[in-house]
């Protein structure tokens, strides 16, 4: 049974960044696990808390527990890099659609990442905390929200934003050797799209 589901949120000028979606990923993982929280003053709650807090800029966690509620926490933005060392990693199973405690990191430093890939298919699944794009030819390629990883928000809005630039998006299964015939980029909400090179 999962009893603890969170996202991350980037906060810039007392605000969280993306907001909306945020909330609406606590919600629909509360119903879907039954949670039985109540939303009605989420907002007044995250809000206050972070002006309580003094952070105009920092990172902000957001645990949903189904016995305790509702956790803030505040911490100091990642440092900024411009690309990903990236290592490939067999896993036997996939996260899932949702992130839960506790999550093993499957790195050693902020600028390393790793691309899990699911032992059984070979399938390419995500990063540890990332989503996973790959670049062939001017059509960009993404594994499939199929319930095997979680559909990052940067993701989704990653996405919208190549096809309003008229770039062809394929959600679709990726192998390993796939990875190695174009650019790789990685999308998640407090780094919003970096560049990866394998190693």
């Amino acid at each position: 049974m999962i009893n603890s589901v969170f996202t991350t949120a980037r906060v810039e000028n007392f605000s969280p960044v993306w907001f909306q979606e945020h909330f609406l990923r606590l919600k629909q993982a509360s119903l879907e696990l039954d949670f039985n929280y109540d939303f009605s003053d989420f907002k007044e709650k995250v809000f206050g808390f972070i002006k309580e807090q003094g952070e105009d800029s920092c990172r902000l966690q957001l645990v949903l527990d189904r016995f305790k509620g509702l956790t803030l926490n505040l911490f100091p933005l990642p440092q900024k890099f411009e690309k990903y060392s990236v290592r490939l990693k067999e896993i036997e199973f996939s996260q899932g659609k949702f992130k839960r405690f506790p999550f093993l990191s499957h790195v050693s430093g902020h600028t390393e990442e790793v691309i899990l890939i699911e032992r059984s298919s070979g399938t390419v699944l995500e990063g540890s905390y990332n989503n996973v794009f790959i670049n062939i030819d001017d059509v960009f390629f993404t594994p499939k929200a199929d319930g095997r990883i979680v559909d990052g928000i940067c993701r989704r809005k990653f996405i919208y934003y190549l096809k309003l630039k008229k770039i062809t998006v394929v959600e679709t299964n990726i192998d390993a050797d796939m990875l190695k015939k174009g650019d790789l980029y990685f999308t998640n909400a407090l780094r919003g799209v970096i560049k990866g090179s394998l190693f």
